[in-house]
């Protein structure tokens, strides 16, 4: 089966949100600068203009021309160089620079807190907020391709489209045509999150290609939102490092994102438990960077464990021209995607790598765009959508201005989709941020998330839970929670349905106490992680996150009685890593039956082992290891009603 998608996937529209809502603080910020396609190949000859901001709006450029401001707050631009500095910036952190090339002669600012932060202080309202800063004129006639690059930051809120826009005129400002102020994959629309330093290159050839008048304008438009509210009139955007040259590539195509999951509900999953396996369903966003149609334009997709191949599926797109008509008739950037039912299921524990490769009858001039890997996990006993081994964010509460209590309350969830039948889900799994309150309760809950949305089929999208939980535990964090994953056991085990999606949260209420999450920075792209804050209209709603959450669930009774049996049984494994033995050792409180079985990292059951009833006390068993390969097994030990597993290494 092939799927290809008219246009790119979009995320999905959440709840509108008053803008005093401000979103995370944090304790660091790791900017993640995302290189722009073309501009890693740019040549200096090709360059015609740049602009770094040094003297503002009077310009540094090849012109020795200023540029403009217009629109109803045109006066909220300023050349600045330590960031915005309203309460509404302050309190997520993002009271920093612009981290770009020449960030040190200033950059331009656009703050729409400025003019609305003593509005809302009095009154409690905002107004709407429009502006633009747009470059002299350039005579482009010679330049048969048009690309821009910049970086940039911003922030707004929960909205689709963005309200930031690069338009560009070819008729002395008369008539404007606007393009996406970043490259796909960098920044996800509705995310309630501060971008970080962007580098954006942004194809205008389709508009100012051979024009001799051509402007460029970096447009903030706050339009009113569906509620009537101006939607953005609390946030900023920052620009700096213009440079319009042509594009040195005529043969460039990119993979920009590569994805596995089900195609309705686009989920892309890293890490899964094997009794979840299912056919996976690749897909691809790609995009033609070049200046020049492709031809037999064909998608490879390679699953690999290790440097074998276990499976290869392709489509072949045809031509691919360097821009298309989007839905509203308007000429963009060809950014397309492409989806093939592999009907390969990956049958054993480990690590696996889809690596994703385009190609054309051309000659590909930039081979690193051309090649995507995608890195996914199948374990024994765990789904989640985070990195495991890169947790570089810490999310926690927004501060309670004018409350009696320090801090709001907040939530942090994951949704999960469930493929085959026969699974359990018996508790999440939380890595907790340094800046938790010592002793404080964690609320977890577990919900089903509903099929329909005003009675259309949209399984996994963005419809939230709003009845009750289907279960829920307690947790008092305590200083050896931190930075590590800490299991915490649902009050009843929930038997999971096919085709449903749930959703896994902890959360804290308001209080003087404070709760704190990690997560992935800047790699949620399939919707699945969500914080719930407070709105503007004071209820609290579930707003996407372009952090992707440690909050991951246990989907065997292997994971749920891991943390709590373990503590129980005083089990120990060592020597760890193991050589010629190993010794598993734990203590009964009474008599059980126990049995235990070692599987290598394939999945495949090296030992099996029924031991009888056990009486209470210390026991042991011993494991000859001297005759395995060097490598990770898991020791998977029954006890009565209870399983309990332990990760070993053997060192041969």
């Amino acid at each position: 089966m092939l799927i290809l998608a008219g246009s790119v996937f979009a995320q999905q529209k959440n709840k509108l949100e008053n803008p005093n809502a401000v979103s995370e603080k944090t304790v660091t910020f790791n900017v993640k600068k995302s290189p722009s396609l073309s501009s890693l190949n740019k040549n200096p000859d090709d360059v015609v203009f740049t602009e770094d901001f040094a003297n503002g709006l009077d310009g540094n450029n090849e012109l020795g021309l200023p540029w403009t401001t217009a629109g109803p707050n045109a006066d909220l631009w300023r050349h600045d160089f330590i960031g915005p500095v309203d309460q509404w910036s302050v309190d997520v952190g993002t009271d920093i620079p612009l981290e770009s090339t020449t960030a040190d002669n200033g950059f331009m600012l656009f703050a729409p807190a400025d003019h609305n932060e003593p509005i809302w202080n009095e009154t409690q309202t905002w107004e709407t907020i429009t502006g633009w800063m747009q470059s002299p004129s350039m005579d482009l006639s010679d330049l048969n391709s048009v690309l821009v690059d910049f970086e940039i930051y911003y922030r707004y809120c929960c909205y689709s489209p963005s309200p930031i826009h690069i338009g560009v005129s070819i008729d002395g400002g008369s008539t404007w045509t606007n393009f996406r102020a970043y490259n796909y994959s960098q920044y996800i629309e509705i995310a309630k999150e501060f971008s970080g330093t962007l580098q954006v290159t942004a194809d205008l050839s389709s508009v100012a290609a051979n024009q001799n008048d051509v402007i460029i304008r970096f447009s903030y438009n706050d339009p009113p939102s569906t509620i009537g509210d101006p939607s953005y009139g609390f946030y900023f955007v920052g620009i700096d490092d213009v440079a319009v040259y042509e594009n040195p590539n005529a043969n460039n195509l990119a993979v920009l994102q590569v994805m596995n999951g089900n195609v309705d509900s686009l989920w892309e999953l890293k890490n899964y438990p094997l009794e979840q396996s299912a056919e996976i369903y690749l897909g691809a966003v790609y995009g033609n960077y070049g200046s020049v149609l492709q031809t037999g334009v064909n998608i490879t997709w390679d699953i690999m464990s290790g440097e074998n191949i276990l499976h290869t599926s392709s489509v072949d797109l045809g031509d691919v021209p360097t821009s298309r008509l989007d839905e509203n008739g308007t000429t963009v950037q060809n950014i397309d995607t492409a989806w093939i039912n592999s009907g390969f299921s990956i049958n054993a524990i480990g690590s696996y790598t889809i690596k994703t490769t385009i190609t054309a009858n051309e000659e590909e001039e930039v081979i690193d765009n051309a090649v995507l890997d995608r890195y996914i996990r199948v374990t024994t006993d765990l789904m989640s959508h985070d990195d495991l081994n890169l947790l570089d964010k810490q999310i926690g509460p927004r501060d309670a201005a004018g409350e009696t209590f320090l801090f709001e309350e907040i939530g942090f969830g994951t949704r999960f989709f469930v493929y085959n039948p026969g699974s359990m889900a018996y508790g999440v799994q939380v890595v907790f941020g340094d800046n938790s309150t010592l002793g404080m309760e964690a609320f977890i809950e577990f919900y089903e998330v509903p099929d329909t949305v005003n009675g259309i089929n949209v399984p996994g999208f963005e419809n939230m839970p709003t009845e009750f939980s289907l279960t829920e535990a307690f947790h008092d964090v305590s200083a050896d929670d931190f930075g590590v994953p800490v299991f915490i056991l649902f009050d009843e085990p929930i038997e999971l349905e096919v085709g449903k999606t749930y959703l896994a949260s902890v959360r804290q209420f308001e209080g003087d106490e404070e709760l704190w999450v990690m997560g992935t920075n800047a790699t949620d792209t399939d919707n699945s992680s969500y914080v719930r804050e407070k709105s503007g209209g004071g209820d609290y709603v579930w707003f996407s996150r372009a952090t992707e959450l440690s909050v991951r669930l246990g989907f065997s009774e292997t994971t749920a009685v891991n943390e709590i049996t373990k503590q129980d049984l005083k089990l120990s494994v060592a020597p760890n890593p193991a050589s010629e033995f190993t010794n598993v050792s734990y203590e009964l409180k009474e008599n059980k039956k126990v049995s235990y079985k070692m599987y290598d990292a394939n999945g495949r059951i090296i030992i099996s082992e029924g031991l009888g009833t056990q009486t209470s006390g210390e026991q042991h068993i011993n494991i000859n290891t001297s005759n395995y390969k060097s490598g990770i097994y898991y020791i998977i030990l029954t006890i009565g009603e209870s399983i309990v597993s332990e990760k070993i290494v053997i060192a041969n």
